[in-house]
């Protein structure tokens, strides 16, 4: 399903655990992009997929490492990031 996602040590938004993002960051983004997007910040904190997609998709990027044991919190630039990313998949 994301194919179109080459390197598999890259990421989508590198800096979203310390950058607040803007909207128009993000204007380039598909749907598909914007949850691969959401969900590379809870990736990269060690969150466990439960969706297979997802699952498949971050499985196959060198950096991640899931961790049982990661309770789903972000810092405060992450909330911030995941409620924009949020807040324009609404809009499709």
């Amino acid at each position: 399903m994301f194919d179109y996602i080459e390197s598999t040590n890259s990421y989508l938004l590198p800096h979203s655990d310390v950058i607040k993002l803007s909207e128009s960051e993000l204007t380039s983004f598909n749907i598909d992009e914007l949850r691969l997007a959401r969900n590379e910040i809870f990736a990269r904190n060690g969150y466990v997929f439960k969706s297979d997609d997802l699952e498949s998709y971050f499985a196959e990027k060198t950096w991640y490492y899931p961790d049982p044991y990661y309770d789903g919190s972000l810092n405060n630039v992450e909330e911030y990031n995941v409620k924009l990313i949020e807040n324009l998949e609404e809009l499709y």
